[in-house]
């Protein structure tokens, strides 16, 4: 028994090649199209190449809206960029602290920290035993009498 598609393929199987051959004339119609307008002849010069609207309309026209977001969000980070430059006091340098007066900050806290919570006493690790492995239920004896 034939199913449907077998119906319908054999039904229009003499239509195949002519659809095939339409099918080849589009594409090759629609790849030289393409094509003509974006071979740059080698006389034309790379300043020709990128001011040619053509190109730009190419790589603009089918993602405009991801390009004007990227757009917006280069103005955002510029504009909050010289904001936070005009924030900022210029001129003034900070000059971090001396190393000793960094380590007897750090002792000071060590001091303070051992008077409220006591003497610490580590305890000492107990050394750990080497066990033997112990037989497990799923080895099997194999006894050969001979």
């Amino acid at each position: 028994m034939k199913t449907p598609r077998q119906i319908l393929y054999e039904h229009h199987a003499p239509a195949d090649a002519e659809l095939e051959r339409i099918q080849q004339q589009a594409l090759a119609l629609g790849l030289r199209k393409k094509n003509e307008a974006f071979i740059v002849s080698s006389k034309r010069s790379v300043f020709r190449l990128l001011f040619n609207p053509a190109v730009w309309a190419a790589v603009f026209h089918p993602a405009r809206q991801i390009w004007t977001g990227f757009a917006i969000a280069w103005v955002v980070i510029v504009v909050v960029n010289l904001s936070i430059e005009t924030l900022t006091v210029s001129g003034v340098k900070t000059n971090p602290a001396p190393a000793s007066a960094i380590l007897a900050n750090y002792k000071e806290h060590q001091r303070i920290l051992a008077e409220l919570t006591g003497p610490t006493i580590r305890p000492i690790a107990e050394r750990s035993r080497s066990s033997v492995p112990k037989p497990q239920s799923r080895r099997k004896t194999i006894i050969s009498i001979a």
